[in-house]
């Protein structure tokens, strides 16, 4: 019986399973895209902020068709983050939040690139006089991105490598289309999200249209149309992506070293640098209009949760980014799905915020075969064509790296930028390495490896966030007194994601809510077990609801978990005699405030509490003793003082 995989076979028809594949992969996506619910509170598609800018389009305007809280227009500095947080909304339940719009001279604004209005929803709104959510629109955008990287690798395999057999082009397509960072981050699909896949499929048409015109032929100048043009549209979708102009000109310089004429050259470059000159004439107007400034896209007047009018770039940024985005290993845990954020030292001054990103080199690891590209060249592995590609897809990857590292926030969404593109290079490095050569079998057992590997993590890295975003949801839901629907929502975080003591405590306020009191119980009991060390800030954060539901035995639980972590904390056993006291448990809450004594001998709180105690026993000149002793230790005591008042004549006392 022959091998499994058949290695040496040339087969130019795109293999069955590669079609199987693609359509299983952008099923996957329609899984996880649609029926996401949206961070914005757009729970119709109308009101997402996309589909507002189409609405003010159709107007004839540049802003959204939404008018500016008044009391936002009202404020002095609209930008201060504080003042304007109640103005911005709430997340997931606030449908006419404007948090992350500009607001500039009275109007909102779309800080986010208008590229994907124009390609998608503004045609749709069109065609079919309905919105498209933000959801489809990052299925569509993700699929399109990846179909085209898929595309290119089966072009390259057929013309190339076509020895190296279907196994590493299968591998090469699935890590593209699920090991690259695409399934996690469209586990969150809002406006954050549009752009970034949109860019993303915009920079692999513009690759592929550098790849048709390398091959020659009648169309190359048509070819490089394309890619000019999608380059100049990915710009304006995210700005971040200039590194995609310079790759243009990587044809060109091409021509030249195969001894092409001046004017075919010339043409070549005029070919895809004309339209981006178009198109980035359009954008600097675009600005102008909107912000009186051709190279203002909105950032400094953005409302945001920290200031945007300052630079946020900055080379003291560099190598805490390098490390996030490249080498810095996930941490791992016993409970599903097993994958934790990366650790991080402390923040940089002026650093912003962190979203799960993950080091690529390391947690994913067919990557490295992307650095391994140079030394296919000198083997001959590399025909010129395809190196020609790498280069162009590296010269883009370079600076936009640079650029993300210099920013002063991390963001796994950001990582789309470059991750895709890394394993597009893997898949070519992997290509090459298994054409030809004796070791070709050694080379596709490691590329098969490794890509099982990036698959894998990929997929536990989407369900852990998957799980903090439904997580988020359910909070949400539960802060807006929707505890009904906050209930399955946590119980989806908590099957994706087990350890979220957070999550698992407010699951455990909403069943309360509900009428469900063993189960709420037995949720806080679980949070607290699993988690022992969380139960300090449990107490601090929840205690107080499960006082308001008169929860006093779960409260009662906390606080044990808590004093199991700060024995000698005179304020807890004080805040636990309290609930036992409300429980009717005396006994035991007279042996807490004594200890709170014995730890603070003045503890005016547990003078007091012992006072009440005292007094419901009978024992007034006791009760007026403790009372007296404690306002002489906190003479501002309200508590003490009113008690104090109320108690009879000193005549009366027993």
């Amino acid at each position: 019986m022959g091998p499994a995989i058949t290695l040496g076979m040339p087969n130019r028809a795109p293999p069955a399973i590669v079609a199987a594949l693609c359509v299983a992969i952008v099923a996957f996506y329609a899984a996880i895209c649609l029926g996401r619910p949206s961070e914005l509170g757009a729970v119709r598609p109308s009101d997402a902020y996309y589909n507002l800018l189409v609405d003010g389009l159709r107007t004839g305007q540049l802003s959204i068709a939404r008018e500016p809280p008044p009391g936002l227009v009202a404020l002095t500095d609209p930008y201060d983050s504080e003042a304007n947080a109640d103005y911005r909304g709430f997340v997931f339940t606030s449908p006419d939040r404007v948090h992350d719009l500009s607001y500039f001279e009275g109007r909102l604004y779309l800080y986010f690139g208008i590229t994907p209005a124009l390609l998608l929803f503004l045609p749709y709104t069109l065609a079919t006089g309905g919105h498209l959510g933000h959801g489809a629109a990052i299925l569509l955008f993700a699929s399109a991105g990846f179909l085209l990287a898929a595309r290119l690798l089966v072009s390259i395999w057929r013309e190339h490598f076509p020895d190296a057999g279907r196994a590493p082009l299968a591998a090469s397509i699935a890590v593209v289309g699920l090991g690259s960072g695409l399934p996690i981050v469209m586990n969150r699909t809002d406006v954050w999200e549009v752009p970034v896949y949109c860019g993303l499929a915009l920079v692999f048409l513009a690759l592929n249209g550098i790849w048709e015109a390398l091959r020659g032929g009648p169309h190359r100048f048509r070819w490089m149309l394309i890619a000019g043009l999608a380059s100049g549209l990915a710009l304006g979708a995210r700005p971040s992506l200039l590194g995609c102009v310079l790759m243009l000109l990587v044809p060109a310089g091409a021509a030249i070293r195969t001894g092409a004429s001046r004017r075919e050259t010339f043409r070549l470059a005029a070919a895809a640098l004309v339209p981006v000159a178009v198109i980035g004439m359009g954008l600097l107007l675009y600005n102008q209009l909107r912000f009186g400034s051709a190279f203002e896209f909105g950032q400094q007047y953005q409302l945001a949760g920290d200031r945007q009018d300052r630079s946020h770039f900055s080379l003291a940024y560099l190598w805490f980014n390098f490390r996030a985005y490249f080498i810095a290993p996930a941490g791992w845990e016993l409970a599903y799905p097993f994958v934790r954020d990366i650790e991080l030292p402390e923040l940089p001054a002026g650093y912003g915020s962190i979203e799960s990103p993950f080091g690529v080199l390391v947690n994913m690891p067919f990557t490295l075969l992307a650095l391994a590209l140079p030394f296919a060249a000198p083997r001959k592995l590399l025909p010129g064509m395809v190196r020609t590609l790498a280069i162009a897809a590296a010269v883009h990857l370079v600076p936009t790296a640079l650029l993300l590292c210099l920013f002063y926030g991390l963001s796994n969404r950001y990582q789309l930028e470059m991750t895709p593109l890394l394993v597009l290079l893997a898949g070519v490095a992997l290509l090459a390495f298994s054409s030809g050569g004796p070791r070709r079998q050694r080379v596709v057992s490691v590329g098969l490896v490794l890509a099982v590997l990036t698959v894998g993590f990929n997929l536990l890295a989407a369900a852990k966030y998957r799980g903090e975003q439904n997580a988020s949801y359910g909070m949400a839901l539960l802060a807006d007194g929707r505890a009904s629907e906050a209930v399955p929502v946590l119980q989806s975080a908590l099957r994706l994601r087990h350890s979220q003591t957070a999550a698992r405590v407010e699951l455990s306020l909403a069943l309360a809510l509900t009428g469900r009191d063993a189960e709420a119980t037995a949720q806080l009991a679980e949070a607290l077990d699993r988690d022992p060390s969380s139960a300090d800030g449990v107490y601090q954060r929840y205690a107080p609801a499960f006082l308001q539901l008169n929860r006093e035995e779960d409260v009662d639980r906390i606080l044990r978990a808590t004093l199991d972590l700060h024995p000698d904390n005179a304020g807890l056993h004080n805040d636990r005699g309290a609930v036992l006291a409300r429980l009717g448990r005396s006994p035991e809450a007279v042996l807490e405030f004594e200890e709170a004594l014995r730890l603070e001998p003045e503890n005016p709180d547990a003078l007091a509490n012992l006072a009440v105690l005292a007094m419901r026993a009978g024992r007034i000149a006791e009760a007026r003793s403790l009372l007296e002793r404690a306002l002489r230790s906190a003479p501002d005591h309200a508590g003490a003082r009113q008690l104090l008042q109320n108690l009879p004549p000193a005549g009366n006392a027993r």
